[in-house]
């Protein structure tokens, strides 16, 4: 018993999650490489938390004022700031279910104590609510395999979230590349990125991509910022 109190009281005087860190990622068939920045968390001391934009000028400040561990911009919106998709935030909802968009295509949601990722039709057939869900897409690695249909056209920034679905997971920042080659640096990239990535989804990406830690280099927060407005946010707080 004392052996497992003392193993106990180490485990809890951890950090709640790693810093920031930053890898180098594969961005094009050729092998050039590119720095992707994130951010790994364990979701049995943090989770998410969807923030609206609201008053809130950019993630800096969406951040601080949830003092959030980290976070990233959020899923697509159209053009007055209403998501493609649907949003929950604290039980709020905004949005609606689309179904019919890869954009929207998976869901990420906090459900009691769980933090999950999944396609959005089969969440929906639950008829289920969470605190917190986020449609976005689409998804680039599912069961550890790279995604079919994916686009290798278009090279732009993108942001992520991805888990090896036991209970480790991260939000990344990566250089510009396409959907098609990013899903496939994930895929192959055994635990570069701390852990064997099986789930892997899109968040909106482009001028949208943001990333904040509260802990950067040097204990100072790291802030890539987003170059136009966002819709939504995910923070990632402790539990």
């Amino acid at each position: 018993m004392t052996r497992f109190l003392l193993t106990l009281t180490f485990l809890l005087s951890l950090p709640l999650a790693a810093d920031y860190e930053k890898a180098n990622l594969i961005v094009s068939a050729d092998g050039r490489e590119g720095t992707m920045h994130l951010y790994r968390f364990s979701s049995s001391r943090a989770t998410i938390q969807l923030i609206p934009k609201g008053k809130f000028a950019n993630l800096g400040a969406a951040m601080k004022s949830h003092q959030c561990l980290a976070g990233c911009n959020g899923g697509f919106f159209d053009a007055s700031y209403q998501p493609l998709g649907e949003v929950i935030a604290d039980g709020k909802k905004s949005g609606r279910p689309n179904l019919a968009s890869s954009l929207t295509s998976g869901v990420i949601y906090q459900l009691g104590h769980q933090l999950e990722i999944e396609r959005a039709k089969s969440f929906y057939a639950k008829k289920i609510t969470p605190q917190q869900l986020l449609q976005t897409g689409p998804f680039l690695v599912e069961n550890g395999t790279v995604v079919n249909g994916l686009s290798n056209r278009r090279f732009a920034r993108r942001t992520i979230i991805a888990t090896n679905e036991e209970g480790d997971w991260l939000i990344a920042y990566t250089p510009p590349t396409t959907l098609a080659q990013l899903a496939k640096s994930l895929q192959e990239s055994g635990d570069k990125f701390g852990f064997k990535i099986q789930t892997a989804l899109n968040c909106d990406g482009g001028s949208s991509s943001a990333l904040w830690v509260a802990k950067g280099p040097e204990n100072n927060p790291f802030y890539l910022k987003e170059i136009k407005p966002v819709a939504n946010f995910i923070g990632i707080v402790p539990k």
